[in-house]
């Protein structure tokens, strides 16, 4: 259902005082003006460690490490940040063909500027089940 907003317009300014009102509506950001964002995310972080709005998937907290598993065990070599996004886009690929719902990336593909893993990476880190191993 969508709104419907209807005025006389009498004169000059009354039209200028409408449409200032008007954009009031189109701002897109949000201001946390009494200081309670911090205290929401530490409440957050106690309670659901590492969970993110950003994590609908559950999926991808198997894939992720199981594509940097495959890499590790085969050998990546050089680049293993490209051999990653190549494996993710395969991901990407394959889950759509299954028609899974929900496949981040479904329509830009390889052109996905953030991968899957970039979102679940902190929640993977905080769980313990990638470790970033100093060599």
């Amino acid at each position: 259902m969508s709104a419907t907003l209807s005025w006389l317009d009498l004169t000059s300014s009354d039209r200028e005082k409408f449409r200032g009102i008007l954009d009031l509506f189109s701002e897109q950001g949000t201001v946390d003006e009494l200081g309670l964002g911090s205290l929401r995310d530490a409440f957050s972080d106690a309670l659901f460690p590492g969970t993110s709005v950003l994590h609908t998937r559950l999926r991808y907290v198997l894939f992720v490490p199981w594509l940097y598993q495959a890499l590790e065990h085969r050998g990546a070599g050089g680049d293993v940040v490209d051999a990653a996004r190549k494996k993710e886009v395969e991901l990407i690929d394959h889950l759509a063909a299954t028609g899974e719902d929900g496949v981040i990336g479904v329509q830009a593909r390889a052109s996905l500027v953030r991968l899957p893993s970039s979102v679940y990476w902190f929640a993977l880190s905080r769980w313990g089940t990638c470790v970033h191993q100093q060599e």
